[in-house]
C-alpha cells in the first residue's frame, strides 16, 4: 500500500487557487492550457497498456513510461476500496438510490456479484476481493444522527481495516450520473452556501471517526490499530472528498493523521479555506496525494492543463499524478468507469480472480 513521500519545502497550490486565477486571467490561461494539451498529447504517444505515466510532485508534465505493475501494486487495494464505496447502494422508500451506512459485510457465497458491484470483466465484487485480501469493514461507525445526515447528503463512506500490515482506510463513493445532488456537490465552487457531502465531511464525519477509532482502541481485540497507518480514497466526487477529509480530521488520542490520499478520476476538491488553518497545515505537512487517471477519461485533460499552468505541490502535500491506459476509450464518459479500472488494476498488480 502506498505510504507517500516526504519533502521539506512548502508550496501552497490547490485547485481552489487555480479556479480563482482562471477567473482573473481567462485568456492567458486558455493559451497556456492549449500548449499544455499539446505537450500532454506528445507524452501519450509513448504509453501502452503495459505502462503508466507518472507526474512527480512539483512537475508540470508526465515523465517517461514505467512498467504498469510498478504503480498498480500501489493502487489496486485503494481501487477496490473506492469501488466498494461507490457500489454501496440501497433503495429508499421511493425506490431511488440512497447510500447504505453501517451494514455488516459478508462475501457472496459464490464470489459472484450483480448490478453496480460487478467490476468490469472481473465478474466479482470489490468486497469479495477485499475480504480475500485480509480487509474487513467497520459496521455502524456512524451514530444514528450522522447516518441520517449521510443518507440525506447522498454521501457514501465506508471504513475498512487490515491487520497485517495494520492499516485503516476511509473510502468515499463517487458521482452517480443520475444523482442531481452529486452533480450539485461537484459544482460547489458555484454554490458555496448549499449543504452537501462536503458539509458533512468537513463538519461532522471526522469527529465521529475519531470517537469510533478511540472506542476500538479500548477493545483488546483491536490493539493492532495502535500501529495502523490511516489513508483515504475515493472515486470522482469521492476522490475530492477523500482529500478534504485528510485535511479536516480532528486530532484524537491514538488516532494517526491521514498518511496518504488516493483519488481516482477525482473531481476538483474545493473548500480548503473552510478548514481550520492550523489543523490543515499540520495535516498537509506529511500528506502524500496520488491522483489516478485512466487515459481518455473526462477529467484527465483538465488536470493536465491545470498542472501545466499551476504545477502540483512538491510538498505539504506532495501531489503525484498517475495515468493508466488500461481500457482507453475515445468516449471520455466511457473512460470514467471505476469498476473497470479497479478490475484492471487488480489484474495488473499480478493478481487473478482465481487467487
Amino acid at each position: 500500500m502506498h505510504t507517500g513521500v516526504r519533502h521539506t519545502s512548502r508550496q501552497d497550490r490547490s485547485p481552489d487557487d487555480a479556479m480563482r486565477q482562471a477567473r482573473r486571467h481567462p485568456a492567458s490561461l486558455a493559451l497556456l492550457a492549449l500548449f499544455a494539451s499539446l505537450l500532454h498529447s506528445c507524452a501519450s504517444f509513448d504509453q501502452t497498456p503495459e505502462t503508466a505515466l507518472v507526474r512527480e510532485p512539483g512537475e508540470r508534465a508526465y515523465g517517461a513510461p514505467v512498467p504498469i505493475a510498478q504503480e498498480a501494486k500501489k493502487h489496486w487495494e485503494f481501487a477496490l476500496l473506492s469501488q466498494s464505496a461507490y457500489a454501496q447502494l440501497t433503495k429508499d422508500k421511493q425506490g431511488s438510490p440512497a447510500p447504505a451506512v453501517g451494514r455488516a459485510v459478508a462475501a457472496p457465497p459464490s464470489g459472484a456479484a450483480t448490478g453496480a458491484d460487478v467490476m468490469g470483466d472481473c465478474h466479482s465484487s470489490a468486497k469479495t476481493l477485499l475480504l480475500k485480501a485480509g480487509w474487513t469493514r467497520w459496521s455502524d461507525f456512524a451514530d444514528p444522527a450522522l447516518a441520517e445526515e449521510i443518507r440525506n447528503a447522498h454521501l457514501r463512506v465506508e471504513v475498512w481495516e487490515r491487520r497485517d500490515p495494520a492499516a485503516v482506510v476511509l473510502s468515499f463513493g463517487g458521482t452517480l450520473f443520475a444523482s442531481g445532488d452529486d452533480w450539485l456537490a461537484n459544482l460547489r465552487w458555484l454554490l458555496p452556501w448549499r449543504a452537501d457531502p462536503y458539509t458533512t465531511v468537513l463538519e461532522r464525519l471526522g469527529a465521529t471517526f475519531v470517537r469510533s477509532y478511540a472506542e476500538r482502541l479500548a477493545d483488546p481485540a483491536s490493539q493492532h490499530l495502535k500501529d495502523a497507518t490511516l489513508h483515504a480514497t475515493g472515486y470522482a466526487l469521492g476522490g475530492a472528498l477523500a482529500q478534504r477529509f485528510a485535511l479536516a480530521l480532528p486530532q484524537g488520542p491514538g488516532v494517526p493523521p491521514v498518511q496518504s490520499a488516493v483519488a481516482f478520476d477525482p473531481s476538483l476538491p474545493i473548500d480548503r479555506h473552510r478548514i481550520d488553518a492550523s489543523r490543515r497545515d499540520a495535516h498537509e505537512r506529511d500528506l502524500a496525494v496520488d491522483l489516478v487517471f485512466e487515459h481518455g477519461e473526462a477529467l484527465t485533460e483538465l488536470y493536465s492543463m491545470i498542472n501545466f499552468v499551476y504545477p502540483p505541490p512538491a510538498a505539504h502535500p506532495a501531489v503525484r499524478s498517475v495515468r493508466y491506459q488500461l481500457f482507453y476509450a475515445l468516449n471520455p464518459i466511457a473512460g470514467h468507469a471505476m469498476g473497470k479500472l479497479a478490475c484492471r488494476l487488480y489484474e495488473a498488480s499480478d493478481h487473478s480472480i482465481e487467487d
